[in-house]
Order: structure tokens, then sequence, then C-alpha cells
């Protein structure tokens, strides 16, 4: 109507998660990148007596704020818990990703032929995807480190678990992949002469792109969140040594879980097997582990929403 106002689109609501997720998940990263210049000590350096405050000579382990220097104070083995904590960042990060990587290549290839091609080979796939999310991943990650003989390195943890841990990104790509496929929008490219390649990077790739994101996403809290549950048990990379400390108070040696280079899941498992003594180190692990499980689900959410409000 003439001199009415033009209607205007409804404002476009916050989206929380995405900035959530975003701040956080480059928080990681940052901590991951600049370890080596934010962590104020090396983290597998023993400070066996410090000064403190008050000039008095302190044995190890060092309470927060005890001794200048060791904000968070430091393990029985006199290592700085602050700096173990930032380096260990890196390594788990790492680990999650080749993790995540492997499961979403996998799972997205498998997916992809189930979906768009079927047939027999398709029929194989999915019977093999349903056995696979039937099996608890982490009960079959135990056994898998079991038969390779415990031996606590990476690739023994990546193939632990992506044995079956690429059945559900395997599902979500069959299921989209066969409801694009029968779309009125292929049909018709397909009657008029378009080759499978032209379909599939032209039309179908285009349309799952955003999926992929958004499973790597909650993928990568999946693994964050096995690894850190692998830990707790005492399965963790690099593996560590059981060590007597001496104890100061009582005069005989406490028994610790010493581990060398710092990651989460290894900080997890030696800090329990010393919460009475040091229960921080235990806290403070399963607390990044935390964060950084609620960081890329925060990110997923937010880019499911991202995606889901037409932004490509």
């Amino acid at each position: 109507m003439i001199g009415s106002k033009p209607l205007s689109r409804p404002p476009r609501r916050l989206n929380f998660p995405l900035i959530l997720g975003g701040v956080l998940v480059s928080f990681l990263i940052v901590l991951a990148v600049l370890a080596p210049w934010l962590a104020p000590h090396d983290p597998v350096h023993n400070y066996f007596m410090l000064e403190d405050r008050n000039g008095v000579l302190r044995m190890a382990p060092f309470e927060p704020g005890e001794v200048p220097g060791f904000p968070l104070g430091t393990d029985l083995d006199g290592r700085d818990i602050l700096s173990r904590l930032i380096w260990a960042v890196r390594p788990t990060l790492l680990l999650a990703t080749l993790i995540t990587f492997i499961r979403l290549s996998v799972g997205v290839s498998l997916g992809f032929v189930e979906g768009w091609y079927g047939g027999v080979l398709g029929g194989v796939i999915a019977s093999v995807t349903r056995v696979a999310l039937g099996i608890p991943i982490l009960i079959l990650a135990i056994v898998v480190i079991y038969v390779l003989g415990f031996r606590f390195e990476a690739w023994v943890f990546i193939i632990a678990l992506s044995v079956t841990g690429w059945a559900g990104a395997t599902l979500v790509m069959s299921e989209r992949a066969r409801s694009l496929k029968g779309e009125p929008y292929m049909q018709a490219a397909r009657s008029i002469g378009a080759t499978e390649r032209r379909l599939l990077w032209n039309h179908l790739f285009p349309q799952v792109r955003s999926l992929i994101v958004i499973t790597g996403a909650f993928e990568m809290s999946a693994v964050l969140l096995q690894l850190a549950e692998l830990g707790f048990l005492g399965f963790f990379m690099g593996g560590a040594a059981i060590r007597l400390i001496p104890d100061s108070e009582s005069g005989g040696f406490i028994s610790e879980l010493i581990a060398g280079f710092p990651e989460l899941g290894q900080m997890l498992s030696a800090g329990w097997d010393n919460f009475l003594n040091v229960p921080r180190i235990a806290v403070l692990a399963g607390t990044a582990f935390f964060m950084a499980i609620f960081s890329f689900m925060m990110l997923g959410e937010g880019l499911k929403r991202f995606f889901a409000e037409g932004h490509r």
C-alpha cells in the first residue's frame, strides 16, 4: 500500500553458543600454540626445595601461593602445576584432532557410499555400522589397548578410539546423502545430462559441507570426553612410573604416579591416584577437560544454529 511502511525482517537472535564456543575454542588453541611462552616454568623441572614468602626453606609439594611464582603450587615431585596444565592442552588437543579427523574421513566416506550408491556394498556398510554403534567405544578402546600390549603411544589411542568411532558420522552422512539423492533438483540435473561428478561437486557437496563441520565439532567433544574417561581409568598417552617421594611430615615415603611430559589425561590419572595428597591436580585437570568438552559442544550447537538460519 502507498504510504505504508515496508515490512522489515525480524532481528536475528544473538547466537550465544557460537560466540561462547568460538571464544573458548580460540582460547584453547592459543594455550596450545603459545604454551612455551605462557608457562612460567619448565613443566618437567623438579623444584624439591624452595624458599617461601618468609624466606624459610620448604620441601615439595608446595601449596598454592606458598612459594612466589607458583600460584597453583606443585605436585609431589616438585613440578609446577600451572605450567604442566598449560603444556598439557597441546598434546591432548592434537590427539583429539587426529582422532576426529580419522573418524570423519572414514565415516563421511562410508556414509556417502551407503547413502548415495546403496546396493550390496551399501547394505554391508549399513549392517557393519549398526554393529559398530552397538559396541561401547570405551570398552572396545580398553580391549584394543590391551591387545596392543599396553603401549601408551599416540597411534594406539588413535586406533583404539577410531575402530568404531566412525559409525556415528557414517549414520549422519548416509541419511543426508540418501535424502538429497531423491530431491527433485537432483533428478532434474540428472535428466538434463549432468554427470555423476558434476552432481557430486556442484549439488551434493555444497549441501553437506555444513553438516560435516557441525559433526566435526560435536565429534571433537565426544573424543575429548572419551580421552578423559580413559585417563580416569589409568589409560593415557605417554605412560608413567611409580616413584617413592620423601614425606617431610611423617619421615616416610609417599608413592606417586610420575609421568613425564604433561597431557590432560595423564594429569587426570596421576591426580586421581594421588587425590588424598594433592587433590587439586585431579580437580584442575578435570576442569580443563570439562571446559574443552563444553567449548566444542557450544561451538557445534552454535554452528548448527548458524547454518539453520540459511548461512553457507
